[in-house]
């Protein structure tokens, strides 16, 4: 048999990793789409430099995921 508290301290869990796998994805989702606008931009403008994304803003995120 499953304990009930361990069950709703389990479920509790999930829901954490849960939202901190929505506040990634996000996160994610913005970086990709923040580059590929930028892609864009330089090749509308005809410059081809490697664009690069800034790690600050990931590494804040796994900061606050973390504590």
């Amino acid at each position: 048999m499953i304990d009930a508290a361990v069950g709703i301290s389990t479920n509790a869990a999930l829901l954490d990793i849960r939202k901190s796998i929505s506040i990634f994805s996000k996160w994610l989702k913005g970086v990709i789409i923040k580059n590929s606008v930028s892609r864009w931009k330089n090749l509308l403008n005809g410059v081809n430099e490697p664009s690069i994304i800034s790690n600050k803003a990931g590494y804040d995120l796994a900061a606050s995921l973390i504590s």
